[in-house]
């Protein structure tokens, strides 16, 4: 079994407060798949409201390479730590070789209006699927936080 860490840091000058009502809710796939519809296509969500145990299926472009779906659960969302984790259950980098494939964000606040979003992935995968390794990637997370702070700086105009 390979594990690996990927991690990125935004300092972003928008208050942490702001932030969470994003991604500490159900607006964060769909802020993302508005904003960027070429990465993410459709979301649905399959069960819950947005807390813990909330399942979604993100659906991605014909276009894009790779799998057209995963299945993502939220298995932690504590909005006093503003820490968000999501388990990609099904589809997606689990059917390239994956064992487990887990996002993790935390929103901190650094000042009122400045907030530090980390972003973090978590992988296990099967030795002989080493091929794919290079399809673990922070880029997508790096996307999403610098979509959510535009969103939020333009619905504020």
């Amino acid at each position: 079994m390979i594990k690996g860490f990927l991690y990125h840091e935004l300092e972003a000058d928008v208050s942490a407060d702001d932030l969470w009502e994003i991604y500490g809710t159900i607006r964060l796939a769909k802020v993302v798949m508005e904003m960027i519809p070429h990465v993410i296509l459709k979301v649905e969500v399959e069960e819950g409201d947005g807390g813990v145990g909330t399942i979604i299926r993100t659906s991605y472009p014909p276009e894009s390479s790779g799998p057209k779906y995963s299945k993502q659960k939220f298995v932690k969302v504590d909005n006093e730590k503003h820490v968000k984790r999501i388990q990609v259950i099904e589809g997606g980098l689990i059917e390239l070789g994956f064992s487990s494939y887990l996002i993790h964000f935390e929103i901190i606040e650094k000042e009122k209006s400045i907030s530090i979003i980390k972003s973090s992935i978590l992988y296990e995968l099967k030795e002989d699927h080493i091929d794919v390794i290079s399809l673990a990637s922070i880029v997508p997370s790096v996307h999403v936080a610098n979509t959510v702070v535009k969103h939020i700086k333009e619905s504020k105009i």
